[in-house]
């Protein structure tokens, strides 16, 4: 089995590996950026505690300790503002067969349009394919956000498909997801 990247350090971020330390600032940025994730990501809702994100934070230590996943916080570097979470990316359901992984991200609201969400997904992407050998990454998003559809492409993943009415949203609205995925190779 392939080791996964401890942390990867990019020309305006630093990802590490989520720890339970990060829950208050992960819960802080969640708040602030519940508004603009709410539309898009079924889990974000404004209920949600700081002991969720202990319990999130944890369940992530066990995935990369258990190798079925990893979570990178997002620390902008330190010219910046060190202390705020920028965003979040993980990898998870990692079938070591390929190897394959699905990522996912989000982008706290004050650092929305910066493109620190696509250098984030550059790099993580590279590392995985290229250094680490993976064969597949794929990554999914409502077929609505157009922000995010953007990241991915521009990340050169390609659009495989759209499930159409595939879950509701939070105002119970059927959705439709796009299912993008980036190869082995597809960086050249």
């Amino acid at each position: 089995m392939t080791a996964l990247p401890a942390c990867l350090v990019t020309d305006r971020l630093t990802l590490l590996p989520i720890s339970v330390d990060d829950a208050e600032a992960l819960h802080a940025a969640l708040f602030e950026s519940m508004t603009v994730l709410m539309p898009w990501l079924a889990w974000a809702s404004p209920d949600s505690t700081l002991q969720e994100r202990r319990d999130f934070c944890r369940q992530a230590e066990c995935a990369l300790h258990d190798r079925t996943g990893v979570t990178y916080a997002l620390w902008p570097a330190v010219e910046q503002v060190p202390t705020r979470l920028a965003g979040v990316m993980e990898m998870r359901d990692i079938d070591w067969q390929v190897p394959a992984g699905t990522l996912g991200y989000w982008c706290h609201r004050a650092f929305q349009g910066q493109g620190l969400i696509t250098e984030a997904l550059q790099a993580l992407s590279h590392a995985l394919l290229v250094e680490y050998g993976f064969q597949r990454l794929a990554l999914t998003c409502d077929e609505r956000n157009l922000a995010s559809r953007r990241v991915a492409e521009r990340s050169g993943y390609r659009l495989e498909g759209i499930r159409r009415h595939d879950c509701r949203d939070h105002f119970g609205e059927l959705r439709n997801t796009c299912c993008y995925a980036r190869l082995r190779g597809d960086e050249g």
